[in-house]
């Protein structure tokens, strides 16, 4: 539907493309996954949430240059909450800072969640071996009860939701995710050295452009590094026919769509 309506919206990305991406990022529903999209509209991180499914452990980082994240066909595809819960929007830079800037924080948030279900296994089994104690006994004892601790304050009502979103996005990150994919605008060489990075190795990587140029220097920077390997840059044109007694031909006005650059990353 964009594609037919207005191809700049999606940065001229045709379906082709856009099935080749998703297969060599091999995208599937228990990984981890980083997108860069600063032009699609939101069709490649609903394209990506698609293939990651519902009820499943995959997460997706979603990376703009923006305050706020386009989003108009991730909206369309109408996801549950459980699925688009699982897709965190975060502006690059902002991320990128709480990476470098506030380890401690995001870390230390990490540990406060499994000291916190410790506690809460624990605390169930003292109520579960109380109950059991207490069934032998009668209530008919008038003292008032004990007085309950206060409750501790949870840090994290206290942040804004971006905040929010960037620790848990920086936790993903510490751990490294499973593929790389960026659709940009941008010129694609100071992004993918920035977060390739937080690419595992033995994964593989796509990047995405509507102009070969750009691709053709990041193509030239992968191929002075030792740990990159498989480095391809390809552009399939596909041609849609007017099929119409007497008048088949294909079709007059056509978008040439983009080009993909795919690389894989060793442990070097």
């Amino acid at each position: 539907m964009f594609h037919r309506q207005d191809p700049t919206k999606i940065l001229g990305m045709r379906i082709d493309d856009l099935s080749q991406m998703l297969t060599y990022a091999n995208i599937h529903p228990e990984g981890n996954h980083l997108l860069y999209d600063s032009g699609t509209s939101g069709l490649m991180p609903a394209a990506i949430m698609s293939a990651i499914g519902y009820n499943t452990k995959g997460f997706l980082i979603h990376t703009h240059p923006g305050n706020e994240c386009q989003k108009s066909a991730f909206i369309a595809m109408q996801f549950p909450q459980e699925q688009t819960e699982r897709c965190i929007n975060v502006n690059l830079y902002s991320v990128l800072r709480c990476f470098y800037q506030n380890k401690a924080e995001y870390s230390k948030h990490n540990k406060k969640d499994n000291s916190s279900e410790k506690e809460l296994s624990n605390q169930n089994e003292t109520s579960s071996g109380n109950s059991e104690n207490a069934k032998g006994h009668d209530y008919n004892d008038t003292s008032e009860p004990s007085a309950k601790k206060p409750k501790i304050e949870d840090v994290t009502s206290q942040k804004k939701q971006w905040q929010i979103d960037n620790e848990a996005a920086c936790r993903i990150l510490e751990k490294k995710v499973d593929s790389l994919i960026i659709t940009a605008k941008e010129h694609p060489v100071n992004i993918v050295k920035e977060l390739i990075q937080f690419l595992n190795d033995g994964r593989s990587f796509v990047v995405f452009g509507s102009l070969k140029e750009p691709l053709q220097d990041l193509y030239l920077y992968l191929k002075s590094r030792a740990d990159i390997v498989s480095i391809k840059l390809s552009n399939n044109f596909m041609r849609y026919y007017q099929v119409l007694p007497g008048r088949t031909h294909p079709e007059v006005n056509m978008n040439s769509g983009g080009y993909i650059l795919t690389g894989f990353k060793l442990n070097c």
